[in-house]
């Protein structure tokens, strides 16, 4: 087997279903499986994974172990030389695969332990692929401050040939299961969000890289399974578990009141502008912040 795919679903029925058909569609030229990990879905998931896919390997977890837990249970199954971690939000536009695969496999490539391809939204515009650099306190005052969508970020790879980056994102990557296995697989302490930011920052200790590859395409329909209110929670606790993990006390003690700062200042600004869910769902942001360390 070459490539195992992996795909965690949670009530993403529509997107499960047309991901999986996409895949059969566009993916030739290899050996594969597809491996879907359910991570307990209440609505029809499973039910139609098993009538429309009978060549579907169907993984039915007894609770919601989220992203990265979801994606090692899934690797456990897994008889391909390479996993392929691929949200149930994305839809195949070329033979993304093969390509990923044909590169990783290069003689010169044996220090690349994850590739991912560019990424688009339906109409075609560039969407957020890769990060150039790990998480730093600076681009955490631009991402919750919103000034980071008016600088040019490096997120798309435009330069037509393969590019090291820092962060391939958690919807396509590509990586040999002997390195996924060296080191462990994701963190189990992550349920969602940053637990492949915590992934690669490993595979860069270990000397590895991860590489863009723009010739495979995929759309990403991203945030369409996933609550603002849910988003960020997970992700106020995904960085405190990160920077606990790879950075000094100080950096914890910043970052905590870089969000403490931005989540008062919207409570703020949605109270003056009367939105009540929004409010409240920064009102739950501060105390989550405060609690933590």
């Amino acid at each position: 087997m070459d490539v195992s795919i992996i795909i965690v679903n949670y009530n993403t029925a529509e997107l499960l279903i047309n991901c999986i058909d996409s895949i059969q569609t566009k993916t030739s030229g290899l050996y594969y499986e597809i491996i879907v990990v359910d991570n307990k879905s209440s609505d029809n998931s499973v039910i139609l994974l098993k009538e429309k896919f009978n060549n579907v390997i169907v993984i039915e977890s007894d609770i919601n172990l989220g992203f990265g837990k979801g994606n090692n249970l899934g690797a456990q199954y897994a008889k391909g030389k390479y996993l392929f971690f691929l949200n149930s939000d994305t839809i195949l536009i070329n033979n993304a695969i093969k390509i990923l695969f044909d590169f990783i496999q290069l003689k010169g490539n044996e220090n690349v332990a994850c590739v991912g391809g560019n990424l688009y939204h339906p109409d075609g515009r560039p969407n957020y692929s890769y990060a150039s650099t790990f998480p730093t306190l600076s681009r955490m005052i631009l991402y919750r401050s919103g000034l980071r969508k008016l600088i040019r970020n490096d997120n798309f790879n435009t330069t037509g040939k393969p590019k090291t980056v820092a962060i391939i994102i958690g919807a396509d990557m590509l990586i040999p299961k002997e390195k996924f296995n060296q080191i462990n697989g994701f963190d189990p302490n992550y349920f969602m969000y940053v637990e492949e930011s915590d992934l690669q920052y490993r595979f860069r200790l270990n000397g590895w890289q991860s590489q863009s590859l723009p010739t495979a395409k995929i759309i990403h329909l991203q945030g369409a399974s996933s609550s603002n209110a849910f988003k960020l929670r997970s992700e106020i606790k995904s960085y405190f578990l990160y920077y606990n993990k790879f950075y000094n006390r100080r950096t914890v003690f910043l970052y905590k009141h870089i969000e403490l700062t931005f989540a008062i200042l919207k409570y703020i600004l949605f109270f003056i502008m009367g939105k009540q869910s929004s409010k409240e769902m920064y009102a739950e942001a501060i105390k989550l912040i405060r609690g933590s360390s």
